[in-house]
């Protein structure tokens, strides 16, 4: 086993990823806080295809030129890139909608006394100003790159959780198999004790007195939006565009024997199970930072509980996994319960994020307004207020309800080891037949799954009209 030469090698690979996304991550955020109009809902398009895209896809789609590359640190270098791009709006959202350590009175302040300033004094407000978001970004996305799994392993690259997750499907103890990943976890825990470090002794400013980035210079322009550009080309178009173009010629033969429709049932109730869970308590506990007991308090609440996501869908899953052996919790062990708290606890990170860009900006005169209005005696007061709190409030929520449902109808690993032999995961079925090679019925099943959220989101788009339109008429 070489499961502690691949660790190391993945540790060099997330110090890598760390690095690059703190450089990129700044531009990224600013570009995407202080866009406007048609440009905003762009950058915000181009900032989230990569984070919705199943790593499983992008793995897939580049598995066969991975191998024609036939060169280890070839190999590595493409693997560093897709990863560096997939992860990279995750720091751009931590940097742009994290509140920031100085108020942007402070930067004024600022500017007004720069000319005058001295050499240290310039470094340590550009530190004190860029350092603490970017840090935050870059161990998020450090445990991450660590932990990745999926697109390493259809690309072929050794890492620890390859070797790992190799060891337990082969019929490796999973005492074995939790002792022989202490040596990450060791790592991944003492990254997230200094992120939570980080948290508690910083000086964030609240919501209250917004503090998002300052604009950024026409260079900084350029680099954000060339970062958005090609992580969504790369990581999103890209591989669309070779799954489909693989698809055509199997779409007949997926049709007359898709033999995966089950699995996709089940894959739907899982992740809206799971990921409607990691919703509502990262609204909780969006709540409880706001309100009630210190700062510092607050971000360690919100830190304990989010953290434990970062460490990875396979290091997660067996931990759920030995949990559901023990002796109290073994009736539950073949049921969907196992497999809806590990997707939970997974998609609580991205919950929490998305939930406070969201909630962040909005306008909470106006809310409190409109939800008086939707309690008004007349109906059609009513109405117009329902309208409203759907604008000002419940649509963003609707749209991180649906992207926490992708990011847990795209998992693979935990459907693999944690979902009950009766009703497995259909990403789990599709990851096992990809490596048994490439073919056109193989893509347009990929193709198929990936597409079938669409039908979600359309069935909820249809509900929501057929119910505001009979609000009106009543």
């Amino acid at each position: 086993m070489t499961g502690t030469l691949a660790c190391h090698a993945a540790l060099l690979r997330a110090v890598g990823v760390a690095l690059a996304v703190g450089a990129v991550s700044g531009p990224m955020g600013r570009v995407l806080v202080h866009a406007r109009g048609a440009w905003s809902r762009l950058a915000l398009v181009l900032l989230l295809a990569p984070l919705v895209t199943p790593s499983v896809l992008t793995g897939y789609a580049y598995a066969a030129f991975a191998v024609g590359l036939r060169s280890r640190p070839a190999g590595e270098a493409l693997y560093l890139g897709l990863l560096t791009l997939r992860l990279a709006p995750v720091a751009a959202l931590v940097v742009a909608f994290m509140p920031q350590p100085i108020s942007p009175t402070g930067r004024y302040c600022w500017r007004l006394a720069r000319p005058a300033a001295r050499w240290r004094t310039r470094l340590g407000y550009r530190l004190r100003q860029a350092a603490p978001p970017r840090l935050l970004a870059s161990g998020v996305c450090g445990l991450l790159a660590f932990s990745e799994f999926e697109m390493v392993s259809l690309l072929g690259v050794p890492s620890w959780t390859v070797a790992l997750f190799d060891a337990q499907v082969q019929g490796m103890e999973l005492a074995d198999s939790l002792r022989l990943a202490l040596a990450p976890a060791v790592v991944q825990l003492a990254v997230l004790g200094g992120l939570l470090l980080l948290l508690l002794r910083g000086r964030w400013r609240e919501p209250a007195e917004p503090g998002s980035p300052p604009p950024p210079g026409p260079g900084a322009a350029a680099v954000g939006w060339a970062a958005l550009v090609v992580g969504a080309g790369a990581v999103t178009v890209a591989p669309m565009g070779i799954l489909f173009a693989e698809a055509r010629a199997g779409v007949m033969g997926a049709v007359r024997d898709f033999g995966l429709g089950r699995d996709l049932a089940a894959s739907l109730v899982y992740a809206a199970a799971g990921g409607g869970l990691g919703f509502l308590v990262a609204g909780r506990l969006l709540r409880c930072r706001r309100h009630g007991a210190r700062p510092s308090a607050r971000w360690a609440l919100l830190a304990a509980c989010a953290g434990p996501g970062l460490l990875g869908t396979l290091f997660v899953s067996l931990v759920v996994l030995g949990l559901f052996q023990a002796p109290g919790l073994r009736a539950l062990y073949d049921t969907p319960l196992p497999l809806t708290i590990a997707l939970a606890i997974l998609s609580l990170p991205f919950a929490v994020l998305l939930r406070s860009a969201v909630e962040a900006p909005a306008d909470k005169t106006g809310v409190r307004a409109a939800e008086l209005l939707a309690e008004a005696p007349p109906a059609t007061l009513r109405a117009r207020g329902k309208a409203l709190l759907w604008a000002l409030r419940d649509r963003g929520r609707a749209w991180v309800l649906f992207l926490v449902f992708l990011w847990a109808y795209f998992d693979a690993t935990a459907g693999t080891i944690l979902a009950p032999p009766a009703m497995p995961t259909v990403f789990g079925k599709l990851y096992n037949f990809m490596h048994y090679g490439r073919s056109s019925l193989l893509s347009a099943r990929v193709a198929a799954v990936v597409c079938a959220p669409l039908a979600v989101l359309i069935g909820a788009w249809v509900w929501r009209a057929v119910r505001w339109r009979r609000a009106r008429v009543g």
